[in-house]
């Protein structure tokens, strides 16, 4: 599979994890953002065009359930 100028959306409250995260998906050529919370995740996803939500699914303010219902909605 080739992730190469995909847009990857991480939504996770540990610090160190998103890091990992970013490191991998941007050896592959991705752009990634990257979120502490839901809230944080669901605007950027309402502002950027993402191919790829990767969510934890326990987070403050809004889980990753949540999140997921309000990506839908809009």
């Amino acid at each position: 599979m080739q992730l190469k100028d995909a847009t990857i959306l991480i939504a996770d409250y540990e610090p160190d994890l998103l890091q990992i995260f970013v490191g991998w998906f941007k050896r592959e050529g991705c752009r990634v953002l990257t979120a502490a919370n839901g809230k944080e995740a669901l605007e950027l996803a309402r502002t950027n065009h993402v191919d790829v939500l990767i969510s934890d699914i326990r987070m403050p303010l809004m889980d990753g359930v949540e999140l997921v219902k309000k990506i839908r909605e809009n």
